[in-house]
């Protein structure tokens, strides 16, 4: 049996979702957020990991390493997420205004 140490690193997009782990694409367990940690146990002849979270999935991890500790995180990190989530809330405040003051003008 080959141990796998999984890690869930902090992120907006999947902390408070559970994750699914499949093993050669089978369904072998359910991750839940509050465990920041997991250690499964698989067979030795497993050849292939995916995590997913919803409708994503990860890439698939070669298991025919030594070392077996992974750390499962999203691509879109959350520093990129407060950036996005700015600009989209500034730009309909700007939009906003800018009606707010033709509305006036107008009048």
């Amino acid at each position: 049996m080959k141990e796998i140490h999984l890690y869930r690193e902090k992120n907006y997009f999947i902390d408070f979702k559970p994750l699914k782990i499949f093993i050669d694409g089978i369904f072998f367990d359910f991750w839940e957020p509050s465990d920041k940690k997991k250690v499964i146990k698989i067979e030795d002849d497993s050849k292939k990991l995916v995590v997913g979270v919803e409708w994503c999935r990860s890439n698939e991890v070669d298991l025919k390493m030594k070392i077996l500790n992974f750390r499962i995180t999203s691509q879109i990190q959350n520093g990129l997420f407060i950036l996005i989530f700015t600009t989209f809330l500034l730009g309909n405040l700007l939009f906003f205004l800018n009606s707010l003051i033709h509305i006036f003008t107008l009048v």
